[in-house]
């Protein structure tokens, strides 16, 4: 009986032993499955504004520009435009304008008119680093078609019109 209580006794600690096995330093720690890092969020590029001037009325290229990344290029913002139109890319119900401010140019307003598009919002967002960054909150929003807002000089921005049934504005 004493023998087959020694016997358990080891069967028992040997068993502990080896369930609460530490891996030694020495072990490969490659055949351990990679932890995953947190995602990051994922910041969308922009093309470049451009050195050109900026017309006085923005007219659509004929292209879907439903994408910052994809945004239509103004070039150098040098008044307020008077004009914006453009079509709403039926995929994402957006259309991105970007452009730079001149260094004296401050402040920024649209005025557009519903076509054939039901325009649910207009943002600003900035384009520093030529990254689609925040939005730029409006310092006067009228409706969703009548938004001013104050701007930095010499600053890139995206200008974002949204309708999720899409149409041309």
């Amino acid at each position: 009986m004493k023998y087959l209580f020694n016997l358990q006794f080891v069967c028992l600690l040997a068993w502990l032993v080896t369930a609460c096995a530490v891996p030694s330093a020495d072990e490969d720690l490659d055949d351990q499955e990679p932890v995953d890092a947190p995602d990051e969020e994922e910041l969308d590029s922009i093309p470049d504004p451009g050195s050109d001037y900026a017309p006085f009325r923005w007219y659509d290229d004929g292209g879907y520009h439903g994408t910052p990344q994809t945004a239509q290029v103004m070039g150098i913002v040098l008044e307020i435009p008077e004009y914006i139109q453009g079509g709403i890319d039926p995929e994402t119900g957006n259309h991105f304008f970007v452009f730079r401010t001149a260094p004296d140019q401050t402040d920024f307003a649209v005025s557009l008119r519903n076509a054939s598009s039901e325009i649910e919002h207009v943002h600003i967002h900035d384009g520093t680093d030529l990254v689609f960054g925040e939005e730029v909150p409006p310092r006067l929003v009228v409706s969703a078609t009548h938004v001013l807002w104050d701007l930095e000089g010499d600053t890139i921005y995206v200008l974002e019109v949204h309708s999720p049934q899409g149409g041309f504005f």
